[in-house]
C-alpha cells in the first residue's frame, strides 16, 4: 500500500484505503469524512463532526503508513477556530487533554458527546473571574488522584473513571458509590463504554467537589 500523506485539511481517500480504514477502526465508510493531526496524534472525524477516535499513528494505525507533517501548534490554532468540536468517548477526550495542550476544558453535550469549550485558558462559555480557577482546583485534584480526565463547562463538571482494567469488586465499588452519588439531585450519571462517568452541575460546583474528597479520599 502506498504511504498516506495525512495534511490537516481535509482529503479524500481511495476506495481500498477506506476500506481498510474502516475495518481497523470498526466504523462504517459514511462515517470517515477526514483526518487531522497534531504530532503524532490521529483524529478520525465523522461526517457528522463527531470525533471518531484519537490515535497514536506509530501505534493503532502503523498499518496505514504516512507521515505526519503538521505541527501541535498548526493543529491548535486549526482547532481553536472550529468549536463546537464533539468528542464521543472517554477515552478520546482523555487523548485529547493529555496531547493537544495544557489547558483544554470541554463539557459533556448529551447530544454529541463532549464539546470542547476552550483552549489554552480560554474558556468560551463563561466571563466568571474566579471560574478558571475551579476548573483547576478541580481538575488537578481528580488528575493528581487518577480518575481520569475532566469534562467542564459554564453548567456541568464531570470526569471518567477507567474500569477497563480494574477486579469485578472495584468495578462493583466505583459503580455502587457512583449510582450512590447520582442519587443525589446534584449529580448526573453518564455511563460510557468500559467507563463511569460522574457528572457535577455547576450550581453546587463547591459541594460537588467537596463530595468527591470525601467519597474518593486518598
Amino acid at each position: 500500500m502506498p504511504s498516506l500523506s495525512i495534511p490537516l485539511l481535509p482529503f479524500s481517500l481511495e476506495p481500498y484505503e477506506v476500506d481498510q480504514l474502516a475495518t481497523k477502526l470498526c466504523v462504517s465508510h459514511p462515517d470517515i469524512l477526514r483526518i487531522m493531526t497534531a504530532g503524532d496524534i490521529v483524529f478520525l472525524w465523522s461526517n457528522r463532526r463527531r470525533l471518531l477516535g484519537v490515535f497514536d499513528f506509530d501505534g493503532t494505525l502503523a498499518g496505514l503508513g504516512g507521515s505526519l507533517t503538521e505541527s501541535r501548534k498548526d493543529f491548535l490554532r486549526a482547532l481553536n477556530h472550529q468549536f463546537p468540536i464533539c468528542i464521543n468517548s472517554a477515552q478520546a477526550l482523555g487523548y485529547l487533554l493529555e496531547n493537544a495542550g495544557r489547558d483544554v476544558f470541554a463539557a459533556i453535550s448529551s447530544e454529541c458527546g463532549v464539546e470542547i469549550l476552550g483552549i489554552d485558558g480560554q474558556v468560551s462559555s463563561s466571563n466568571t473571574p474566579d471560574y478558571s480557577l475551579y476548573l483547576l482546583e478541580m481538575r488537578n485534584y481528580l488528575r493528581l488522584r487518577g480518575w481520569g480526565k475532566l469534562r467542564v463547562n459554564e453548567k456541568v463538571a464531570g470526569f471518567a473513571v477507567d474500569l477497563r482494567d480494574v477486579s469485578p469488586q472495584v468495578y462493583a465499588a466505583v459503580c455502587g458509590k457512583v449510582t450512590e452519588l447520582a442519587s443525589d439531585s446534584d449529580f448526573r450519571c453518564v455511563p460510557t463504554p468500559g467507563y463511569v462517568d460522574l457528572c457535577l452541575v455547576s450550581e453546587n460546583k463547591g459541594k460537588a467537589l467537596d463530595t468527591l474528597k470525601k467519597q474518593f479520599p486518598d
